[in-house]
C-alpha cells in the first residue's frame, strides 16, 4: 500500500510536468518504464523544466505497470506535438477582370424612306404664256430717285437705291385662274433681308398674292388687301433655297382653286388655303434690308394651266 502510495505520487508528479516541456516529460518517462521492468530497484531522477525535487522510482507490481501503463499514455498524449495545421490549398489569386458592359445591341430597323420632294406638280395642261424678258412693252418700266425697272440682256432687274424698301411691277393683261408658274431669280450682291419674288392673281397695286424668299435661305407667302399684309406663311427658313449671292433660285407658285403651294428649286416648300383671290394678273418684287443699293434679276417666266 506504501509502494502505491509513492507510485501515484510518482504520476501526478509527472502529469504535473506536462505543462512545464513536453519533450523532456516523455524521455523521463520512457526511462522510468525502463526501470520499472528491471528487477533491481533503478532510481531514476526526473527533473521538470524549471527546477523541483528528484522523484524517487520503484520496481511495482503488475498492479503498478498497469497503473505507470496507464499514466505514460496520458503523458504521451499530452507530449505528443501537434500535427502542424494543414496548409490550406493556395487558391491562385483572382484574375482582375475590367467591368465591361456589355455591349447595347442597336436593333437593326427597317429604314422608313424618306419621301422624295415634291417637284414641278404634272401633268401640266397648256402654255398660257412665257415672258423671257425682250419686251420692254410689256411692262412697267422706269427710274426714280429710289428705284429703278429695266430690260436688258434678256433679262428684268429691278434695283432700289435705300435701304428698306421694297417696290414690284406687275401685268394685268396676261391673267390666270388655276396654274402653275415659275420663274429664275437671282442677286448679284445679296446682303440681311434682301428679297426677291412673284406676285400672282394680282388685282391691282393694293391687291394681289405674294410668294418671296429673302438671301438668308428663308421664304414667306402672303395676301396684301387694300395694302394689309397678311401672311398665310410667314418667314420660314428652308434647306431649298439657295442663300447668298451670285446664286439663283428658280421660284414657282400652283394655285388651284384656294389651295396655294409654292416651290424653290423644284422642291415643294409649303401648302396654304386662302380664296381671296380667285384670278388675276403676275408681277414681279424686290425688297431691300440692309443694302443701301440693291439689284434682284429675274428671267424667263413661265405659266402653265394645270391640267384637270
Amino acid at each position: 500500500m506504501h509502494r502505491l502510495h509513492r507510485l501515484l505520487t510518482l504520476t501526478l508528479a509527472l502529469s504535473a510536468c506536462v505543462s512545464a516541456d513536453p519533450a523532456v516529460v516523455a524521455r523521463a518517462v520512457d526511462a522510468t518504464l525502463t526501470a520499472v521492468v528491471t528487477p533491481t530497484p533503478i532510481v531514476v531522477v526526473v527533473t521538470a523544466l524549471g527546477g523541483g525535487a528528484p522523484i524517487p522510482s520503484v520496481t511495482p507490481d503488475v498492479s503498478v505497470q498497469q497503473t505507470l501503463a496507464a499514466a505514460t499514455e496520458t503523458l504521451a498524449a499530452g507530449s505528443v506535438t501537434p500535427p502542424p495545421a494543414a496548409s490550406p490549398t493556395e487558391i491562385p489569386p483572382t484574375a482582375t477582370v475590367t467591368d465591361t458592359p456589355a455591349p447595347t445591341l442597336t436593333p437593326t430597323l427597317t429604314p422608313t424612306p424618306t419621301p422624295a420632294p415634291s417637284s414641278t406638280p404634272l401633268p401640266l395642261g397648256a402654255s398660257l404664256f412665257e415672258d423671257d424678258f425682250t419686251q420692254p412693252t410689256l411692262w412697267n418700266l422706269g427710274e426714280d430717285s429710289v428705284q429703278r425697272a429695266a430690260i436688258a440682256d434678256g433679262q428684268l432687274s429691278i434695283t432700289l437705291k435705300i435701304a428698306d424698301r421694297f417696290t414690284f411691277i406687275y401685268n394685268l393683261t396676261r391673267r390666270a385662274r388655276d396654274f402653275y408658274a415659275t420663274v429664275t431669280a437671282s442677286a448679284a450682291e445679296c446682303g440681311f433681308r434682301d428679297r426677291y419674288g412673284l406676285l400672282f392673281r394680282v388685282q391691282d397695286g393694293s391687291n394681289y398674292y405674294q410668294f418671296e424668299v429673302d438671301c438668308d435661305g428663308r421664304y414667306r407667302v402672303s395676301k396684301v388687301v387694300e395694302g394689309t399684309l397678311t401672311p398665310l406663311e410667314d418667314w420660314t427658313p428652308s434647306d431649298a433655297l439657295h442663300t447668298g449671292g451670285e446664286v439663283a433660285n428658280d421660284l414657282g407658285v400652283r394655285a388651284d382653286g384656294d389651295t396655294l403651294e409654292v416651290y424653290a428649286n423644284g422642291q415643294s416648300l409649303v401648302r396654304v388655303t386662302d380664296a381671296t383671290y380667285e384670278e388675276g394678273g403676275f408681277g414681279l418684287y424686290a425688297g431691300s434690308g440692309v443694302s443701301d443699293t440693291y439689284t434682284a434679276t429675274f428671267d424667263n417666266l413661265h405659266v402653265w394651266e394645270l391640267k384637270k
